[in-house]
Order: C-alpha cells, then structure tokens, then sequence
C-alpha cells in the first residue's frame, strides 16, 4: 500500500474516532483494508494512532465483516460497540460451525437487553439475575488470586481457568462448607 494511502486511511481512522457515536463498522472496513494490504504491523501502527489496540482493531474487523451490509446502521450505532461486537463474534462463531444465524432477531434482543444479558443468551444461558462489582485493595486481590489458585480457578501468571462467576460462587461454596464444618464442630464440643 502506498504510504500516502496508508497516511490516508489513518487519519480517516481518527476522524471516525473522534465523531460521535463512533462508526466501528467504517473503522473496521478501513482496519480489514489495512490488514489485508498491508499485514499485521500496520494495522497496529494504525489502531496505535487511532487511539485504540490491535486486539480491538481485529475485534473491529471481525464486526464489519458481519455487519458491512446491515441495511440499518444508525440503529446499530445506537445499540453500541459493545452489544454489536457481541453479536458479531456469535454469529462468527456460529457460521464457522455451519449453523444458520438470524442476525436480525440478534439485533432485536441487543435493543432490549443488557449486554450482561445478551452474553448470556448467545452463550445459552439464563438472563443474568445479579451483577455486582468488587472493588478491592491490593491485599485484598492477592488473597483473592491465592485462593482461586488454590482452588484451581486462576492460573499463577494470572489467567483464568474457566468463567470468573463459576470460580467465585466455588469460593463461596467452599466457604459455606467450612462455616458449616465448624457450625457441626462446635455444636459437639
């Protein structure tokens, strides 16, 4: 790709970047243009000016592929980056399988749902019925990573080992065995 293009093609990338709502679909068509002219550096050298990582750039691309041709993109804007990108990578996932996809039903459960909840329903699960968020002290998350290690939940370098809320509710499954181990205990005593 010539260098002119490419200067091109990035401040495009800003452009789209600093308008609201931000196009994701028209960064990813010019991402996936970049990526496949030119590889895997400029696109990160793309996505680095753009303000944004390659991780999120491929994320971008994955979405404007499925969604390019959606007859309706000013609805999709408004349901937002995170819910669409949801959808994109289920329905990437579910025609890599050869499974049909009904996009438009797809769309129609992001307008009502929460993105917690759309998660839930690509993945097959029920609707999330609490969410609560954990701030901890520094202290506080090292015990908490050294119990989940312990247990098996959460790799030494800091990776999980399954779905986060599966790994928390064996904590507390864990605890509640305790507590009611020395309930028993100091019942006999």
């Amino acid at each position: 790709m010539a260098m002119q293009l490419f200067e091109a093609l990035k401040e495009q990338l800003r452009s789209i970047g600093d308008r609201k709502p931000y196009d994701f679909i028209a960064a990813g068509v010019i991402f996936n243009y970049i990526a496949a002219e030119s590889g895997g550096a400029a696109l990160a050298e793309a996505a680095e000016f753009a303000g944004t990582t390659s991780r999120k750039a491929y994320y971008t691309i994955t979405t404007a592929k499925i969604f390019s041709d959606y007859p309706d993109r000013p609805r999709l804007l408004k349901i937002g980056w995170t819910k669409i990108e949801k959808i994109a990578t289920h329905v990437e996932t579910q025609r890599s399988r050869g499974l049909p996809v009904d996009l438009e039903s797809l769309v129609k459960s992001a307008e009502t749902l929460s993105a917690v909840n759309l998660d839930a329903r690509l993945k097959g699960r029920k609707a999330v019925s609490a969410v609560f968020n954990l701030n901890f002290t520094d202290s506080q998350w090292t015990t908490v990573c050294e119990a989940l290690i312990a247990i098996g939940r959460r790799h030494p370098d800091g990776a999980w080992l399954g779905d986060k809320e599966t790994a928390f509710v064996e904590l507390a499954q864990l605890a509640m065995k305790d507590f009611k181990e020395r309930e028993r205990r100091a019942a006999q005593a």
